[in-house]
């Protein structure tokens, strides 16, 4: 019971947080902000990936976060 109440709500906020950071993201006319909103949607991705409760899922992003980590750093 408690795993798929997570897991809906894991995959709602995914979805939510790569909506508002896209739409934010676009509108945004100052980089600092472009930034912000940028990294909302990236934190939605993740979100999604540990809301389907797999090892691939898990797998997919922690993958995800080591390659966000590495260009942040190139950048």
């Amino acid at each position: 019971m408690f795993a798929s109440i997570t897991t809906v709500l894991f995959l709602c906020v995914g979805v939510l947080s790569i909506f508002v950071g896209r739409v934010g993201a676009f509108s945004e006319k100052q980089i600092k902000s472009f930034f912000v909103y940028s990294s909302r949607g990236h934190v939605g991705f993740r979100l999604i990936g540990l809301g389907l409760n797999t090892l691939e899922g898990a797998s997919a992003t922690f993958t995800y976060l080591i390659v966000y980590i590495l260009t942040s750093f190139v950048m």
